[in-house]
């Protein structure tokens, strides 16, 4: 949620790859409908839920491209990747076994991915400062700077 702060979650679709099946290299469309109704959601970012045992098939990987270079992500089952919607991503070839996933868009309240990143590092700094020094009187004026900056840059 802290990284995501979504605003709007497109329902999930899900897939299943098996027997060499693969999707290749794309970029998420900017805008998805959301099915039966008539809206529309901006996709700010990305997500899958792995539903297979990684050990259960080979290959699969969903393969992330950022600035960095590429990811190779195969998670358990139960797991959630988030990442941008603007990233180039694909899915490796299935070679034995069944690969099932959930995936889904998020809208952020925050659209600028730079703006959710600071506040995504400010909310996990004051959280390891609550847990390290509980009731410190610092947690109240970072607390405030969080919620001022969320109140700037949110969408609601």
């Amino acid at each position: 949620m802290a990284a995501a702060l979504p605003l709007k979650v497109v329902p999930p679709l899900f897939n299943r790859y098996t027997g060499g099946q693969a999707y290749g290299a794309h970029v998420d469309g900017a805008i998805r409908p959301v099915a039966g109704t008539r809206h529309r959601v901006r996709t700010d970012l990305s997500a899958t839920l792995f539903l297979s045992d990684p050990d259960s098939y080979a290959g699969g990987e969903l393969v992330i491209r950022d600035t960095f270079g590429e990811r190779n992500v195969k998670l358990a089952a139960g797991d959630l990747v988030l990442y941008p919607g603007t990233s180039v991503h694909r899915v490796e070839p299935v070679t034995s076994g069944v690969r099932l996933a959930a995936f889904f868009w998020v809208q952020s309240m925050v659209r600028d991915a730079a703006q959710r990143t600071l506040l995504f590092e400010l909310d996990n700094a004051i959280q390891r400062l609550a847990g390290d020094v509980p009731g410190h009187a610092t947690l109240v004026e970072l607390a405030g700077v969080y919620h001022n900056l969320l109140r700037r840059w949110a969408d609601s």
